[in-house]
């Protein structure tokens, strides 16, 4: 942010802090000038790391998002009151492969949280959006009117995949047809979508 002038997001995951810890973070970044931030989870830690080191989640996602609301509105975690209120536009993850109902139960219970955007794992069918909104409205009853930020990834036969790809897209990077070509098959179908706000996932060797 200070060598370009743009405006950044930060991932703050709850896995790897306590409550003090985070909001700690948190009140650095206010500090920083830092506006924007998205939190997550955090992947679980392999076999190999356990022994290492251990998940803390001290939060949960949702709960992390209304504890920044909170300081938002001037208090901490202890429910005492901050020199100033904070600042911050917080984003909500949401993955589809893990089924569009859950996802969007789990969706509409992180912007009663206080979540200003969402953004999806990468999706590799355009019809998958229009469920998901429909079924955010099934669930909360109103249409999701926060802006959505759509994954589009493009892949590489051995490389990592952060969500579920179809067995057709597997099977054409099986075949050997370039990861750019089918991410740029698949973004003329968001535009044709009428789909817009979409961010890019370069491939991950």
């Amino acid at each position: 942010k200070q060598r370009w002038g743009k405006d950044v997001v930060f991932t703050l995951a709850t896995r790897d802090m306590n409550k003090l810890a985070i909001q700690s973070q948190i009140l650095g970044a206010q500090v920083l000038g830092l506006e924007n931030l998205i939190v997550v989870q955090g992947d679980p830690f392999s076999q190999r790391d356990l022994p290492l080191v251990k998940a803390v989640d001290d939060y949960r996602p949702t709960e992390l998002i209304s504890a920044i609301t909170q300081m938002n509105q001037g208090m901490d975690f202890r429910s005492a009151k901050l020199r100033a209120p904070t600042d911050f536009c917080v984003g909500a993850t949401v993955d589809l492969g893990r089924g569009i109902e859950a996802e969007s139960t789990l969706a509409a219970r992180k912007v009663s949280a206080g979540a200003h955007f969402l953004m999806t794992q990468p999706i590799f069918d355009v019809a998958d959006a229009t469920r998901f909104c429909d079924a955010y409205a099934a669930t909360s009853g109103e249409a999701l009117v926060l802006p959505v930020f759509w994954g589009l990834q493009i892949l590489e036969k051995d490389g990592i995949i952060f969500s579920t790809v179809p067995d057709s897209v597997r099977q054409e990077l099986e075949q050997d047809r370039p990861g750019v070509e089918i991410a740029l098959e698949l973004y003329q179908a968001f535009k044709e979508a009428g789909i817009h706000n979409i961010y890019l996932v370069p491939p991950i060797r």
